[in-house]
């Protein structure tokens, strides 16, 4: 099963070549659009799947958009 970790921009650059594989896809939450949007950027550039969030990371909607965003992963919490 997939796992969706969401985090915000920092955690989500920790992500780039650490060694998680494509099992992983990461929503990068935070309230920079340009943070949020370079994170992804990397990542993405890294082989892993992103997706980016602009607004308060602990909302509720960040969860139900990961789950829109990648059916059938579960979702994992914040990784900072």
């Amino acid at each position: 099963m997939k796992k969706v970790v969401i985090a915000g921009p920092s955690g989500a650059r920790a992500l780039v070549g650490s060694g998680v594989g494509s099992s992983v896809a990461v929503l990068v939450a935070g309230e920079d659009a340009a943070a949020v949007g370079d994170a992804v950027a990397a990542l993405r550039a890294a082989g892993l799947e992103a997706a980016g969030w602009v607004g308060d990371p602990s909302a509720a909607e960040v969860r139900e958009m990961a789950l829109e965003l990648f059916p059938g992963a579960e979702v994992v919490p914040d990784a900072g």
